[in-house]
């Protein structure tokens, strides 16, 4: 806007002046994103410190299923994100909190972290869709009727989506709940889709072969 204004006004500046500011602005503009990507680059290592830390504390108490442990970290993790919010390690901070979370069967705040998750990051990042699918997953499994059709829906949707890169997934993931609800027909329509593909050097092609040699 300044640079604008500075060009639209040019034919009542001296032309000498006119170019002193423009160096100077071109200056500060550079400047400023020395300092910008200086402060971005400082601020990605404290968060990739911190998360290193946490990380190494997180996978010590995940396993021994201690409440006290779980609230702990569920709570560092938390106050983490927040400090993070503008890095981009800050939708990991929060899937560690919503682990912690599920670990504690609190299915619908976890759900509402990877809500979170799925908001903040950008539909080109390769972790958009691996994070769509976790959350529909864990909205499957959560008992939660309202929860439950959610889920269903969000995971449907995936598997019907030609832009996602982890679509097999998806459709493999969608048989599976086909599958355990009794709907092996419709389960194995599923899982056929990805044969179809021939994509052998896939896994999911191979778990879904498998499982469709096994009906």
């Amino acid at each position: 806007m300044v640079y604008s204004n500075l060009v639209g006004n040019s034919k009542y500046r001296n032309y000498i002046v006119l170019l002193v500011m423009a160096f100077v602005l071109t200056s500060l503009l550079g400047l400023s994103w020395f300092g910008y990507s200086y402060y971005k680059n400082k601020s990605e290592q404290a968060a990739s410190q911190e998360f290193a830390k946490i990380a190494q504390e997180y996978s010590k108490k995940i396993h021994l299923n201690n409440k006290d442990d779980l609230n702990d970290i569920e709570h560092i993790l938390k106050a983490a994100a927040q400090k993070h919010k503008n890095s981009k390690l800050y939708p990991l901070f929060l899937s560690y909190q919503a682990e912690t979370l599920l670990k504690q069967n609190k299915y619908k705040e976890a759900a509402e972290i990877f809500d979170t998750i799925v908001n903040s990051v950008k539909q080109n990042d390769p972790l958009y869709y691996a994070y769509s699918i976790k959350r529909a997953l864990l909205k499957l499994d959560s008992k939660d009727t309202q929860l439950e059709s959610q889920g269903y829906d969000e995971l449907k949707g995936l598997a019907n989506n030609v832009n996602n890169p982890l679509q097999d997934m998806a459709i493999y993931n969608l048989g599976l709940n086909e599958f355990f609800k009794s709907n092996k027909d419709k389960a194995k329509e599923l899982w056929q889709t990805i044969i179809n593909k021939d994509k052998q050097d896939s896994s999911w092609y191979n778990l879904a072969k498998s499982r469709l040699e096994s009906l």
